[in-house]
């Protein structure tokens, strides 16, 4: 029963994540189209509602599964952070700045000149997010000594602080979420999300709807969902999503995507942005159309080449093991 148990578990996580990574792929080809075509307001309704939830629960699952590393030591817990965190993301953060400086004639983001060191303290692209990933790890690790209180208190500091300091690093409130995930006595259980819970969530969603149209009304600027009124969206979102995993977990598609989640991250803009040159090149104008063609590709090109780096056992070396 336990052995049955942990699988359904671990196959609602894998879904959760799929579903998630869906909404990372559809979310930058909104944004790629957008940039090319012009961005209509339920465009940046989708966006804003879209970042509200993605990335909070990536960050929500690995910090409830960073709980298995609480007892490492430093020495152990770095060549683990090394492997999983810091090699993808030096190797991809690299080849993402060569492409952009590269195709900066043909892509929405330009690079005057290559300087492959910046990404030590400016993350390029979507790589931002095992940045601070990687530091969310470190920081858990430090306080994971302290008492209880301390450790929330910590993980209140993270989320709130960014919010009311000049030209902070927004995306550092990530590493509270992840704290607070990590250290609060709950569980990362698809069947025990509680529907008082879910209706909890779904009321945040229905409050928060004319906010979002509001701020869709004009062209978004920095991270969408990045104000302080959203902070309850960081949460509802996640359970939201918890909650159709539990339902969607016999769908197999979303359980490969996600264990896949890392291939697709790193590699899914290259398809997402060489879909939109192919077809725009070609004639194509409708807005639907391209969004919904660089999604699917951005979703299917990676899972092929996980597969094929599988197959000839080299998902170690880029980092997707």
């Amino acid at each position: 029963m336990g052995a049955a148990h942990d699988r359904k578990r671990d196959a609602s996580v894998d879904v959760a994540r799929g579903i998630a990574m869906v909404l990372v792929v559809f979310g930058h080809a909104l944004i790629g189209v957008g940039a090319v075509e012009g961005e209509p307001r339920f465009g940046r309704f989708l966006l804003v509602l879209i970042y509200s939830s993605h990335m909070p629960l990536f960050f929500v699952i690995s910090g409830v599964l960073s709980r298995g590393s609480a007892h490492l030591t430093a020495s152990e817990l770095l060549p683990r952070l090394i492997r999983r965190i810091l090699w993808p993301y030096i190797l991809w953060g690299v080849v993402i700045l060569a492409v952009h400086y590269s195709m900066s004639g043909y892509t929405n983001t330009r690079v005057e000149s290559f300087r492959p060191w910046s990404i030590l303290w400016k993350p390029p692209a979507v790589m931002w997010f095992l940045y601070v990933l990687f530091f969310a790890q470190v920081f858990a690790w430090i306080v994971s000594r302290l008492p209880y209180l301390w450790r929330v208190a910590a993980g209140l500091i993270f989320l709130i602080g960014p919010y009311f300091m000049p030209d902070a690093f927004l995306n550092a409130r990530f590493i509270g979420l992840f704290l607070l995930a990590r250290f609060l006595h709950c569980e990362l259980d698809c069947r025990k999300v509680q529907r008082l819970w879910v209706l909890a969530a779904l009321i945040v969603f229905i409050l928060s709807g004319p906010l979002i149209w509001t701020r869709a009304s004009d062209p978004l600027s920095g991270y969408p969902a990045g104000t302080l009124e959203f902070i309850p969206m960081l949460f509802a979102g996640p359970v939201l999503i918890f909650a159709l995993a539990q339902r969607f977990v016999v769908m197999s598609v979303l359980e490969t995507i996600g264990r896949n989640s890392m291939a697709i991250f790193v590699t899914h803009i290259f398809f997402t942005a060489g879909t939109r040159m192919v077809l725009t090149a070609h004639g194509v104008d409708s807005q639907a159309l391209l969004v919904v063609a660089c999604a699917a590709v951005g979703v299917v090109g990676p899972l092929a080449l996980a597969h094929a780096a599988a197959a000839i056992r080299i998902s170690p070396l880029l980092g997707w093991a």
